[in-house]
């Protein structure tokens, strides 16, 4: 089932104007899409699970706890943060480098595994490594050398750097607000299970902001506390949610979520207000019933 229509609503990401992918990690990695994903659904698993994320109770899935935060803040705390600051903190990297700063709130879209067809992905993939030889920069570096590459990266022009992510930014959100594959998230239930597990840690291992679960794809921001991964709170909510889903749609034989999910600093305030509305802005023109959109309180 290969589904489409178009739901996007407002002009698409410009960096530093509306939220993008980020730079570097506005890069895919060429296999991304054949990955098998941590959320998975193909092999069926015993009921001794990852503790960190999800576990079997009784025949049910239930959240566990996160690693415990070294500091239990009373209420979220928006920090901005200067452009050169992204050059100096350490990343997490699997197919794409991740910022990882202290007290950041970051913007996060993780989508179901068919939401883009390997075809385009591959032709992204192409295109990419096409720019960063044209400026001799090997992709395999981000691989082997991820400080070479950072470096040699760090050489091109702002400017093009800038461009070429927009670029990316543009044609990724408009391709998953398509909506092609299987658009499992359309109905209620699957949907309000992602929501739920969006939730489930707020207040007590992570600030859950503004989100929008789509047909196929979630945007949410996010603010972890000290001690917190941002990528080990993905991995439970997509772990849960692939399971419990899969569940309630007898589904087998196929994974659910993407393995990367793709995520950015929010530098400043503007920023932040201009991620709020696009988050809110997204499903406006898809019917009742065919998201979940929730407005934080905060910050």
């Amino acid at each position: 089932m290969d589904e489409t229509c178009q739901v996007g609503e407002g002009r698409l990401m410009e960096t530093g104007d509306q939220p993008g992918i980020g730079m570097p990690g506005y890069v895919s990695g060429s296999k991304m899409n054949g990955r098998l994903s941590p959320a998975s659904i193909r092999t069926p698993r015993s009921n001794k699970l990852d503790n960190r994320s999800v576990s079997a109770n009784h025949g049910r899935c239930v959240m566990e706890p996160l690693s415990a935060p070294t500091n239990l803040p009373d209420r979220p705390v928006f920090r901005e943060f200067e452009e050169e600051d992204f050059w100096r903190v350490p990343g997490y990297q699997r197919g794409l480098p991740h910022w990882r700063c202290d007290q950041a709130t970051y913007f996060v879209t993780f989508r179901l595994a068919d939401s883009i067809p390997a075809g385009v992905m591959e032709r992204w993939e192409r295109e990419r490594q096409a720019w960063l030889h044209s400026r001799g920069i090997s992709s395999h570096w981000q691989q082997t050398e991820p400080e070479r590459f950072r470096q040699a990266l760090n050489r091109v022009p702002q400017e093009e750097r800038l461009a070429f992510e927009r670029q990316q930014s543009r044609r990724y959100f408009a391709e998953l607000d398509r909506c092609r594959g299987a658009c499992v998230l359309r109905d209620r239930e699957p949907a309000k299970v992602v929501a739920d597990a969006l939730q489930h840690f707020h207040g007590s291992r992570v600030w859950t902001g503004d989100y929008v679960v789509m047909p196929n794809h979630v945007h949410v921001i996010a603010q972890p506390f000290e001690g917190v991964q941002l990528q080990e709170w993905l991995y439970s909510v997509k772990r849960f949610s692939a399971r419990r889903i899969a569940e309630g749609l007898k589904l087998t034989g196929r994974r659910l979520w993407q393995e990367e999910s793709f995520d950015r600093v929010i530098r400043n305030r503007a920023e932040l207000d201009r991620t709020r509305e696009y988050i809110s802005k997204n499903p406006k023109r898809l019917s009742e019933g065919e998201f979940i959109h929730h407005r934080a309180e905060w910050p």
